[in-house]
């Protein structure tokens, strides 16, 4: 059973920096033009994903110069990841970078595992939900895993490293993981 951990503003604005780095994205990403292109990127995506029945979910990195010249300095790579409809993506983190993510397009629950209990965090994609409703933050080394409904669910990620260095591991069995780097499967697989 998972227990809605979506955050209060106050626990989700907790550090001045964190609140200017996500309020900063939230602005960008509510701007009109950004988010056409966003969501021709969604749509070429979920056409990936129609052709590849077998894939669960696809993605393609932003660059940086997209939101602008002015990013905060943490932020090192950015993603556009698009999740089939009624599937668990599985357990995954990152032990190399803190990950902020908004949901874009569609709705989904992005669950977080903390001492052996995943805790959800509902998102909505309406620009005009609680900021707390579209974002969460997930820590380096957390094991996260997405649950979509219906439909397809485009969310947008930023990252403390680049594209070239991200790194992804996802449990193999009760004491090992496996490690990708997104770059390399993309370049595999497209």
């Amino acid at each position: 059973m998972t227990k809605d951990n979506r955050p209060k503003k106050s626990e989700l604005y907790r550090e001045k920096n964190e609140t200017k780095i996500l309020e900063f994205f939230d602005k960008k990403l509510l701007d009109n033009k950004r988010r056409q292109i966003i969501n021709a990127i969604a749509d070429k995506l979920i056409s990936i994903l129609e052709s590849k029945p077998k894939e669960n979910l696809a993605w393609e990195s932003l660059p940086l110069n997209f939101f602008g010249s002015d990013l905060p300095p943490e932020i090192r790579s950015s993603w556009v990841f698009v999740i089939k409809p009624n599937i668990c993506t599985g357990a995954e983190r990152h032990s190399n970078s803190h990950q902020r993510m908004m949901s874009f397009k569609g709705r989904g629950d992005l669950q977080i595992k903390k001492k052996r209990k995943w805790y959800s965090n509902f998102l909505v994609s309406d620009p005009k939900s609680p900021f707390e409703k579209r974002w969460v933050l997930i820590p380096p080394i957390t094991w996260h895993q997405a649950v979509t409904g219906d439909d397809y669910w485009a969310v947008v990620s930023f990252h403390t490293v680049s594209s070239k260095e991200l790194v992804e591991e996802r449990p193999k069995n009760n004491k090992a993981f496996a490690r990708r780097k997104y770059e390399e499967v993309k370049e595999q697989k497209i």
